[in-house]
């Protein structure tokens, strides 16, 4: 079942079966949520971009990360237009402002910051990101409504400040400031790049290597003028004696979604970020139904809210109503929907594999091989082989060596997470040589 209920989005929903079987008592019920972004009805965005570089210059990013930066950094600003912001800011054991926040800056100025980002000291990440945001601050002030990104990026860990990094991140959020966080390499904290970037309604990326990071930063240009909604949130209403068991996003990435403040359970809001042009938003929803009888059933009513990039329209909302048909002669499913199962097994594999990691925190070795086997089957049901393979590969790395490798974990992590997203990863057979 599908509906257009604005001009560029398209909800839809499948069932894990057809339709429903008659009960006298309650019954379980998968159903897949999809919300698309029809890119043909809508223009990119019309706000200007306000972009903040906050890049590593710690003595680890010499060489050839350092130079995949500079380049990477002179393609984000040949991307911007008449009205877009730029602001640099390096940072190690401080923070350098290379390049205060400046609508259309000039090439010289540019270059001359990029070029004098030299790689020594340590890593204090707390510093480049409190920089970072406050030139985001100054370069909203100059051109007013905008979309406001800093993209930062590192490759090793920092130390001691972990706390005051998610405080700048809450900070960040409260003020609608975008983090993307990316890490270059294998010696950073995967945990708390994600921490930062779901406080404020992003995600953060893996970087295996450097020939890779100019793709990543033209990504995110692209998805930046993609955004065509802000602040996107989804309200599922649910009928008396229904109830929202589980909710998990299946594209663009898995992950849980964060539930906002509520006055009941029949009511439940959750923060979706941002809304972007030919990227759907797929939602597993398992809902307990009370006993139902022969026509059709409510599984929930959704509204959407978002803030829109068309400066002719500040707010925007959509509803639709998801419903089930139920005949007498059905029974319960023994196979799912196919394209329910994968969902289900992509979802089952991101929260074993992320039970496997807190195994391997407290030294229960054993049951985390196990669990990341069971992983590496649920990924061949949902047809991913190769992160299957990659998934064996480090359950047998575990049990041979009693530890779990760098880069496997970072593998495991974003590659289930992402399932076929993140594109730059090393095949298996080179991330073990």
């Amino acid at each position: 079942m599908d509906a257009v209920t604005h001009p560029y989005l398209r909800f839809s929903h499948r069932l894990g079966q057809s339709a429903l079987p008659v009960t006298d008592g309650p019954q379980m019920v998968y159903a897949l949520l999809e919300i698309g972004v029809l890119g043909e009805n809508n223009p990119a965005t019309s706000l200007p971009l306000n972009i903040c570089l906050a890049l590593d210059q710690s003595l680890s990013m010499r060489g050839e990360k350092m130079e995949r930066v500079s380049d990477a950094a002179r393609y984000v600003f040949s991307q911007l237009g008449p009205h877009d912001v730029l602001s640099i800011v390096a940072f190690n054991d401080r923070a350098t402002v290379g390049l205060p926040a400046q609508v259309n800056p000039l090439m010289n100025e540019v270059y001359k910051a990029i070029d004098g980002i030299i790689p020594r000291g340590g890593t204090e990440m707390a510093a480049g990101l409190r920089a970072g945001l406050e030139e985001l601050l100054h370069g909203r002030a100059r051109v007013g409504r905008a979309i406001s990104s800093l993209l930062l990026l590192t490759d090793g860990r920092t130390y001691g400040d972990e706390a005051r990094c998610l405080d700048l991140a809450e900070q960040a959020r409260r003020q609608e400031l975008l983090i993307t966080p990316l890490g270059v390499g294998d010696e950073w904290n995967e945990d708390l790049l994600e921490a930062i970037a779901f406080r404020c309604g992003s995600h953060s990326v893996y970087i295996d290597r450097a020939e890779a990071i100019i793709d990543a930063f033209r990504q995110h240009i692209v998805d930046l003028r993609n955004i065509c909604g802000r602040q996107a949130k989804l309200t599922l209403r649910t009928s008396v004696g229904t109830r929202l068991a589980q909710i998990h996003r299946i594209t663009p990435l898995i992950g849980r979604l964060e539930l906002l403040p509520g006055p009941n359970v029949s009511e439940q809001t959750f923060a979706l970020g941002n809304l972007m042009l030919g990227d759907p938003q797929s939602l597993l929803l398992e809902i307990v139904l009370p006993p139902v009888a022969a026509g059709q059933v409510e599984i929930a009513h959704c509204t959407l809210e978002w803030e829109s990039t068309d400066s002719a329209e500040a707010t925007a909302r959509a509803e639709y109503t998801m419903i089930a048909p139920v005949d007498r002669l059905a029974r319960p499913a023994q196979i799912l929907d196919e394209q329910v199962k994968v969902a289900v097994e992509k979802v089952v594999a991101y929260k074993l594999q992320k039970r496997a990691w807190q195994d391997v925190q407290e030294g229960n070795l054993a049951q985390a091989t196990t669990k990341l086997r069971m992983v590496a089957t649920r990924l061949l049901a949902a047809g991913e082989p190769e992160l299957a393979r990659t998934v064996q590969a480090e359950a047998d790395h575990l049990e041979r060596h009693g530890f779990a490798s760098v880069l496997g974990t970072k593998q495991i992590k974003y590659g289930t997470r992402g399932l076929g997203r993140t594109k730059n990863m090393r095949a298996p057979e080179q991330a073990r040589s």
